[in-house]
């Protein structure tokens, strides 16, 4: 049985009181809870107003104040220890709702991209000076994202069908088109109709790179289909389907959202036309 956040915050605060620290909120503006050890109680300043006015946190006001966020700034190495070991067990039922799995999910969404500033210089500093709690902290994210998420990619990886060309596809080719399926398999759907885009690109520029005669004058992908399509590379109906793997591919290069179904419509698509393109040597 899953060990409750209640039991971990209520086993934290005696171990944290033990360690000759305190746990502490500030009388005058309210801000805590702070750990400061039990010899500057009554000389260390408040982080927020300055002001020297602690009073002891009970153990009720510990458990229920007291967030992840407020954790991880507590210098204590015993606290880090013990934050890394329990992480695992505080999962319940419904991982999603976690006030764990919401900050971690938080924590790495602003080292993906851009964020509130708060935050990133949180992680600047904790990233370097926190290095033992915050690798668990993330690998305990990425195990449970993972684990999540495999049965939908094994359940993705079994409807592929397995593409054997007659044509030896360049290098290029293959690689973007793996890239393209594993992005639709891991569920990055945005990514998956782009790569899938490009692969199509890249295998009618080879595909008429090997007859120089046919090859247009320039290479946008709306040229290179119906170049392909006039010299017979491709059918009426892989002419098509080819121009709907570009048009899709813009959207979404240009800001249109994309799910999973149409994730897996352009990659069927660009599979589809890819593979006639490659049926004939």
């Amino acid at each position: 049985m899953a060990i409750t956040r209640e039991e971990i915050y209520h086993n934290l605060y005696y171990r944290l009181n033990g360690e000759g620290r305190r746990c502490c909120k500030c009388t005058h503006c309210g801000a805590g809870p702070m750990l400061i050890s039990a010899a500057f109680v009554s000389s260390e300043p408040c982080w927020e107003c300055e002001t020297v006015a602690w009073r002891d946190l009970t153990e009720e006001e510990f458990v229920s104040e007291t967030n992840l966020s407020d954790l991880l700034r507590m210098p204590s190495d015993h606290l880090a220890d013990y934050l890394a070991s329990e992480l695992g067990s505080l999962y319940e039922a419904d991982v999603e709702s976690s006030e764990w799995a919401e900050l971690l999910r938080k924590l790495v969404e602003q080292l993906e991209g851009f964020g509130d500033e708060q935050t990133a210089t949180w992680l600047r500093l904790n990233l370097e000076k926190r290095k033992k709690i915050m690798k668990s902290l993330l690998d305990e994210f990425y195990t449970r994202d993972f684990l999540k998420k495999a049965r939908k990619m094994v359940e993705r990886t079994m409807e592929l069908t397995a593409m054997t060309p007659k044509a030896t596809p360049d290098a290029g080719v293959n690689f973007y088109l793996r890239e393209a399926t594993r992005c639709w398999i891991a569920g990055f759907w945005a990514s998956s109709v782009v790569l899938s885009r490009t692969t199509l690109e890249r295998a009618l520029k080879h595909r008429l790179k090997d007859r120089p005669e046919l090859s247009p004058a320039d290479h946008k992908l709306k040229t290179l289909i119906d170049c392909a399509h006039r010299h017979s590379l491709i059918d009426n109906a892989h002419f098509k389907t080819a121009h709907q793997v570009r048009l899709k591919g813009n959207e979404v290069v240009h800001g249109s959202e994309a799910g999973e179904k149409l994730a897996c419509e352009i990659l069927e698509r660009t599979r589809d036309v890819l593979g006639y393109l490659y049926s004939r040597l």
